[in-house]
Order: structure tokens, then C-alpha cells, then sequence
């Protein structure tokens, strides 16, 4: 334990999830938003900014994973279109 150890907040359980759900959802860390975005901004024909392209990138990957994890197949076929637009 530091010296400035001391006066550091201890994790919130929001923010151990969101750790947590960020590994789960990008294995490769910076490195794989990085790349993701360079194909958003590809795709998009250079009007995004990286930032913005990132955000978009997150934000897809996010939701298609979410999307996927609650398909089973038969019952829940996951949401509709209009579900993952709003």
C-alpha cells in the first residue's frame, strides 16, 4: 500500500461491474476500440471523428452483445429492431 494509497476511494460496486463488463466486452482493451473506430470512421467515409467513432463502435458492440446473451433460440428471440434503436 502507497503513500497516496490512502486518500484513494475504494471501488464502488457500479464501477467493479463496469470493469468487469468493459473486459468481458473489449478482450483486447484500447487497442481493439482503437481499431474498431479506424472501421467505423472507414465506413462512414471519414464525417465521424475517431472520438465519435469510438463511441459509435462501443456503443454497437455493447448492445449486439447484449442483444446476443439474451437470445436462446426458442422463447426469447432477443429484441426487435426498434428495441436496439431507442
Amino acid at each position: 500500500m502507497g503513500l497516496f494509497d490512502f486518500f484513494r476511494k475504494p471501488k464502488s460496486e457500479l464501477d467493479s461491474l463496469t470493469e468487469e463488463w468493459n473486459q468481458r466486452l473489449f478482450p483486447g482493451g484500447k487497442q481493439e476500440i482503437l481499431y474498431g473506430a479506424k472501421i467505423v470512421v472507414q465506413i462512414s467515409n471519414g464525417k465521424l471523428s475517431e472520438i465519435e467513432a469510438a463511441k459509435v463502435f462501443a456503443m454497437a458492440k455493447s448492445r449486439y452483445t447484449l442483444a446476443s446473451t439474451a437470445f436462446n433460440g426458442t422463447t426469447k428471440l432477443g429484441p426487435k429492431l426498434e428495441e436496439m434503436s431507442a
